[in-house]
C-alpha cells in the first residue's frame, strides 16, 4: 500500500495492491483488488477482484470482479454490481447494482444504473440510459435517450443511431442517424423494427 490510509482498514485480505490517497481505504478481508488513484475503490470492503485505475474509479463498488479505469469510472453508488468494465472518463458512473456491463468511451453509459449485459462502445453511447438489458450501443452518441427496461435486446450502431429511442424492446438501427430521432414518422416506441443505412427511418 502507497498513500495516505490506502488499505489502512485491512485484516485479512490477500494479494491487494492500493496505491493512491485512501485507495481500497475500506478494505479489511477481500483479496485480488487493485486500486491506484486518490480514492480508487475506497468502499470496496470484503469482496475480491475488483480493479479500479483513476481519481475515483470505482468510489463506491461494494460488488466483486469489476474492472474500472479512468475519472470517475465506475464511480456509482453503493450497491452489489459484478463483473462490469468500464474504461474511460465517466463510463458506468451512476452503476448500482447492474451486473455484466462493458461500456467503453467519455461519458458512455454514464447514467446506467441496473442494468444487465450491456455493451456500450464510444463515446456518450447509451448516455442516458438507465436501466436496459442485452443492448448492444456502438458510436458517438448512439442510444442517446434514456432507454428503459422497455428498450431490453437494442442494437444501435453508428453515430447516433437509435439517439431518441425509450422503447421498444428489440429494435435494430445500423447507420449514421439509423432511426436517429427515434422514429418520429415511423413507429415511437415500436419493437422489433430494423433500419440500415444513413438516416434510415428518420
Amino acid at each position: 500500500a502507497v498513500g495516505y490510509n490506502a488499505m489502512s482498514e485491512l485484516t485479512e485480505g490477500d494479494n491487494n495492491t492500493g496505491a493512491g490517497h485512501k485507495a481500497l481505504h475500506n478494505l479489511t478481508t477481500g483479496s485480488g483488488n487493485t486500486a491506484v488513484g486518490d480514492n480508487a475503490l475506497n468502499s470496496t470492503a470484503t469482496v475480491d477482484g475488483n480493479t479500479g485505475v483513476g481519481y475515483y474509479a470505482g468510489l463506491y463498488t461494494t460488488g466483486a470482479n469489476n474492472t474500472y479505469l479512468g475519472y470517475n469510472a465506475g464511480k456509482g453508488a453503493s450497491g452489489a454490481e459484478a463483473l462490469n468494465v468500464g474504461v474511460g472518463k465517466d463510463a458506468l458512473l451512476a452503476i448500482t447494482t447492474g451486473i455484466g456491463n462493458t461500456v467503453v468511451g467519455g461519458l458512455a453509459g454514464d447514467a446506467l444504473t441496473t442494468g444487465l449485459n450491456n455493451v456500450f462502445l464510444g463515446r456518450e453511447a447509451g448516455s442516458a440510459t438507465t436501466d436496459v438489458d442485452l443492448a448492444v450501443i456502438a458510436g458517438y452518441g448512439a442510444g442517446g435517450a434514456d432507454m428503459t427496461a422497455a428498450a431490453d435486446g437494442t442494437v444501435a450502431i453508428g453515430g447516433s443511431a437509435l439517439g431518441a429511442l425509450t422503447s421498444g424492446e428489440g429494435n435494430i438501427a445500423i447507420g449514421y442517424q439509423a432511426w436517429g430521432n427515434g422514429g418520429s414518422s415511423n413507429n415511437i416506441g415500436g419493437a422489433e423494427n430494423v433500419f440500415i443505412g444513413s438516416e434510415s427511418g428518420g
